[in-house]
């Protein structure tokens, strides 16, 4: 079985995030293995939410992944705090991200041309520095 790695959020309500990408990548015969960014009541597309940051716990994931030898097929990046957990996702790709991994980045920054108001300028300077990496051609 094929296994993705998912860093994302766990949105409580909202048809998004972790909630969506387990049972598609599932349904596809991939095994998904989350790695939860943040958790919020609701996806940030409402005016109303909270989120509860989970930076701190990254460098645990890569630790312990990389201490049961962990491999993946495809790696995908959703919702991201910040500046910060963009660092440490890199430093996931440093550990996870071989020749034949595929790669996808989608940087949930907004709908509908608004960007959602948890963005922030160092946010997006942050984005703009994933590295340029070419996707491969490997299929999940």
């Amino acid at each position: 079985m094929k296994k993705a790695a998912v860093f994302n959020d766990l949105s409580g309500f909202g048809k998004c995030s972790l909630t969506a990408a387990i049972p598609v990548l599932s349904a596809q015969g991939v095994q998904c293995c989350p790695m939860a960014s943040a958790v919020l009541t609701n996806q940030t597309g409402y005016e109303y939410h909270k989120c509860t940051d989970l930076t701190a716990m990254i460098k645990d994931y890569i630790d312990n992944w990389q201490k049961n030898n962990a491999h993946f097929d495809g790696i995908y990046s959703g919702f991201m705090t910040g500046s910060k957990q963009i660092e440490l996702f890199m430093d996931f790709l440093d550990v996870f991200y071989e020749e034949n991994t595929m790669l996808l980045v989608d940087p949930v920054m907004g709908d509908d041309g608004r960007t959602y108001g948890i963005y922030s300028a160092a946010l997006l300077d942050g984005m703009k520095r994933f590295p340029e990496r070419p996707m491969s051609s490997h299929q999940i």
